[in-house]
């Protein structure tokens, strides 16, 4: 019996990381609060507000 082409091929592993990079905040901060980070030429800060949370701004 034939299979149609849709089912008859073999699973091939994605070519693309499926997973997002995880980066833990103290290998960026190293020591300050605020870092600047360069998004295409523009400038965005991220810091470390009072309350452990991280704030991104432009």
């Amino acid at each position: 019996m034939n299979m149609p082409d849709t089912l008859n091929r073999s699973s091939q592993p994605a070519t693309r990381l499926l997973t997002r990079p995880k980066i833990d905040s103290r290998a960026l901060f190293v020591g300050c609060h605020e870092i600047v980070i360069d998004h295409r030429g523009q400038e965005y800060r991220m810091r470390i507000a009072s309350n452990g949370e991280l704030v991104l701004t432009k």
